[in-house]
């Protein structure tokens, strides 16, 4: 034991030589009787720990599993404290930083919400700044806007849509508006919104309706707002009076003056306005009525700014079924003459009394061109006039009128005239061919297009 123990125990080879020889010993700790070691084992271990140094730690660890650490290791565990301190005082250093930037990033977004209510300023206004300057366009409070509408009373609607609601409403000065309101608002949809805007600031027709003021807000309660102001056509939309509760019918004289006031607002998108307009959605309920049943085309949500020299554009298909000409449906082709083509199904629709779209009998839907075309070309155009109409117009101006209805809806984009030629069309009293030779112009073309 001298021999084995008389050492530095640190190693795990010393502290096993000695540990093996004490072992030896247990043969002469034992009870005679009973076999078992005496309680004093540690006897021995206390012996031969006698012989080393006592301030050997090796020695505790070796003989007693006391597990004493190293000066070094106190070092390092007095340490601690220092290490946890200093990672707690930086994640304390990084939270505050961040909580001053968020309660600066929320303060700073109460102000912007304030301004865009106040209508003082938001990243919109950059986009109407250029309108302003050149159009009478008022930027209206949000405040103002439930003022005229009555907190947007559900008796103020006047329309409904895809889009949202419009309301009826009047300003502090008396004006009675239509408030155009849009419906799940979020700011990424400003763009389209600024679009409609700058469509309707930038032309002025009396057969185009007058865009007045916006509205842009975001409040807590409401969300985010956008609201377009025109003023109110007070005998509603065309579709209002052909296919609502209107129980008394459109004179012809009044239908005619529909028309025309429609095709005169057409014509001046497509060749008035610089650079040209193509609307993309005409259609019954897009045709505003004023006091004077003076025709205003309206909802300009889709329209599309045609540069000067370009034949057509290639672009996503948007409008209304039954509405949509066939090049631009099936091919993306858009030109003025699709709008020709929705002109044509809405003169329809104003002298047959018809839907674009309506069942059959059998329940298969029918196209009201269809139905036209097919009367046209056995001679047969008045019937496509509705029954009943009170104050019908000469026969010859009445077939004149459902042949260039016939005529804008052609399934060929080319044989379609321009809006231009429309309008002529219209106000002359009589045509420049005989209504016969346009008639077997149809007939010709249209079986022309159906071998094709």
């Amino acid at each position: 034991m001298w021999s084995t123990c008389n050492q530095s125990l640190k190693s795990s080879l010393a502290c096993s030589q000695c540990n093996k020889t004490l072992s030896k010993l247990d043969s002469f700790l034992t009870e005679p009787s009973t076999g078992e070691l005496v309680d004093c084992k540690a006897i021995a271990s206390i012996y031969a720990a006698s012989f080393s140094d006592p301030q050997d730690s090796g020695t505790a660890n070796c003989l007693f599993n006391f597990g004493f650490s190293s000066s070094v290791s106190s070092g390092k565990r007095r340490n601690i404290p220092v290490v946890v301190f200093s990672v707690l005082a930086f994640f304390l250093l990084v939270f505050g930083a961040l909580w001053a930037y968020f309660r600066f990033k929320q303060k700073q977004k109460k102000k912007d919400i304030g301004k865009i209510e106040m209508g003082l300023g938001s990243g919109l206004d950059s986009g109407f700044d250029s309108l302003n300057q050149s159009t009478t366009l008022i930027r209206f409070t949000f405040d103002e806007i439930k003022k005229a509408s009555r907190n947007f009373a559900g008796d103020n609607i006047i329309g409904k849509g895809g889009y949202g609601n419009v309301y009826k409403g009047v300003l502090f000065d008396g004006t009675r508006v239509a408030l155009k309101r849009f419906k799940n608002c979020s700011v990424a949809g400003d763009a389209s919104f600024t679009h409609e805007v700058e469509v309707i600031a930038s032309v002025r027709h009396v057969n185009l309706v007058a865009l007045r003021g916006y509205c842009t807000a975001t409040t807590n309660l409401e969300g985010h707002q956008r609201i377009i102001v025109t003023d109110l056509m007070e005998n509603g939309s065309l579709c209002d009076h052909l296919f609502g509760s209107a129980k008394k019918k459109l004179s012809w004289s009044i239908r005619q003056k529909i028309a025309f006031g429609t095709a005169r607002g057409l014509a001046y998108l497509h060749y008035g306005a610089q650079p040209s307009i193509i609307h993309r959605d005409i259609k019954s309920s897009n045709i505003l009525l004023d006091h004077n049943f003076e025709a205003k085309v309206a909802d300009f949500g889709l329209a599309k700014f045609n540069p000067e020299g370009m034949t057509h554009m290639s672009t996503r298909v948007a409008g209304t079924k039954g509405y949509v000409a066939p090049e631009y449906a099936l091919y993306g082709q858009l030109t003025d003459r699709s709008d020709v083509f929705s002109f044509g199904v809405v003169l329809l629709e104003l002298f047959s009394g018809k839907k674009a779209l309506h069942v059959e009998n059998d329940g298969q839907p029918s196209a009201l061109t269809d139905f036209a075309w097919s009367l046209v070309r056995y001679g047969e155009t008045l019937d496509v006039i509705e029954d009943g109409m009170p104050e019908l117009g000469p026969i010859e101006v009445l077939e004149k009128y459902v042949l260039v209805a016939v005529l804008c809806c052609h399934p060929q984009l080319y044989a379609r005239p321009t809006m231009d030629q429309v309008v002529k069309m219209l106000e002359t009293e009589e045509l420049e061919q005989p209504i016969s030779s346009i008639a077997g112009r149809i007939d010709v073309d249209e079986k022309s297009v159906s071998s094709n």
